[in-house]
Order: structure tokens, then sequence, then C-alpha cells
């Protein structure tokens, strides 16, 4: 229910961004443009170790800070530091650290919005609380959505997006980590 919420409210906010205005500066996603802004989201993960899936649930809020430069029309390079808050179920919680460096195609629909698709590939660590084990390993997703020029040099980004984080102590061979599906909502500015 809560995920057929999401897609109409993002399917009515693009359509009165793109309908609102007939005629758009089209300053977005062009050469040597920067972005730089943000983004949150809330998640909920299912863990995966010796590659079973775990039926117990994680509730993940996660910020994602963001700067990136178009190197081409469209094409920008971006890099997210991440940090991730995790609670399991009320027993626990733990926070992790991550970097990535991130790639996306702005697509140029001649109107405020903006589709995009973003991968990022990266490194992530997590430490719990006062002990001493510490783990971490490879981390990437894959998004999609869209962004919105709502005034000025302001965009209103919404997305989905699907990663796995691997979170291995030193010397074990079998992927011990996450899987994790988030709705993503962010603001960020651009400067030409």
């Amino acid at each position: 229910m809560i995920f057929k919420n999401v897609l109409l409210f993002g399917a009515i906010t693009l359509f009165i961004a793109s309908s609102s205005y007939t005629q758009t500066k089209q300053n977005f996603a062009k050469e040597s443009t920067w972005e730089l802004g943000g983004s949150a989201s809330f998640s909920y993960i299912q863990t995966v170790s010796n590659g079973n899936t775990d039926s117990d649930g994680i509730n993940t809020f996660k910020l994602y800070p963001y700067a990136g430069y178009f190197v081409t029309d469209g094409f920008e390079i971006g890099i997210i530091p991440a940090l991730e808050i995790i609670s399991y179920g009320g027993r626990s919680t733990t926070y992790t650290f991550a970097i990535y460096a991130a790639p996306s195609y702005n697509f140029n629909t001649k109107s405020l919005a903006y589709p995009y698709v973003q991968g990022a590939f990266g490194y992530n660590s997590l430490s719990y609380g006062s002990s001493s084990s510490s783990y971490s390993g490879i981390a990437w997703a894959i998004e999609g959505g869209v962004k919105i020029n709502i005034a000025g040099n302001s965009l209103l980004k919404l997305g989905f997006d699907y990663g796995q984080k691997t979170l291995n102590k030193s010397g074990e061979s079998s992927r011990k980590g996450y899987n994790s599906f988030s709705f993503v909502i962010g603001f960020n500015a651009f400067l030409n």
C-alpha cells in the first residue's frame, strides 16, 4: 500500500512539474555544471548470510551528501559519502560509513523534469559500538528516477535504488551483508 502511494505521489509531482511551464531555461545537465546537495532515504532490508536470506528485517535511515560535475551534456561524475543508521527491530542500533564513485546520465526532455540513471560503486565499513569487531567490503547500487527543476537552480530528486553491501570480517570467504531496495528523495542545487 505504501509503495502504491509513493508511486502515485511521484507520478503526480512529475506531471505537475512537467506541465507547469511550457518553456524552460534548459540550464541543468549541461557540460561544466556542478550539482551539489544530497538525499535521505528510509528502507527495510533483509540480511544475507552464507548465501541464505534471513526473515528478520532491519530498518535503515540513510544520509547521502552529493557532489557531481558534468563532463559532457547529460553525463555526470559524482562522489557520495554515505552515513547509515541501522536499527535491528529495536534490539540494537549501529552506524555504517561508505564512499561511492557515482557516474550518472541525466536525460534532457526539454521540460522541467530530467529522468536519470545512476550507478554507484565503493567501499563500506561497520563497527559495532564498543566491540572491537569491524566489518567491511564492496558496496554498489543502481538508482533511477527524476530530477525536477522546481525553482531557479534547485532540483527535487525522486527515485528508487537497489543496492548490495558486503560486510565481512577479515579472512571470511562467503558473502555476508545485505541487499536493499529504497525510495529516495533529495534536494540539490546546480551551478553553471
